[in-house]
């Protein structure tokens, strides 16, 4: 038995593109300036905590890891800075075996 579909929707980041790293990377990335030890405290944060608000990672980095203050403002700039190296890199980023083959079908 056939069906017609007028859409079939995917999941684009981690279904269509292989991304799935992008994400820990880029929460690095805004931190590299702070040293590759913080870097890699962040993102072992982020690997045992994924499913959580980027603000509460954000807020536990600035306060626990760096000692500074955190502020809504700078949640708001680092998750905007976070959105733009994310989006960057998912666009460029390769399609997951056989994705793109079955897109053109």
């Amino acid at each position: 038995m056939y069906y017609r579909y007028d859409a079939i929707v995917f999941d684009f980041d981690g279904t269509l593109v292989s991304s799935n790293e992008i994400k820990t990377w880029a929460f690095g990335e805004l931190y590299k300036e702070h040293g590759e030890n913080i870097v890699q405290q962040i993102i072992s944060y982020n690997k045992e905590h994924e499913g959580i608000s980027r603000f509460v990672k954000f807020r536990y980095w600035h306060e626990d890891l760096l000692g500074q203050p955190y502020t809504k403002e700078i949640g708001k700039y680092l998750s905007n800075k976070y959105s733009q190296l994310v989006f960057d890199a998912v666009v460029q980023a390769p399609y997951v075996g056989g994705a793109l083959e079955f897109l053109i079908k």
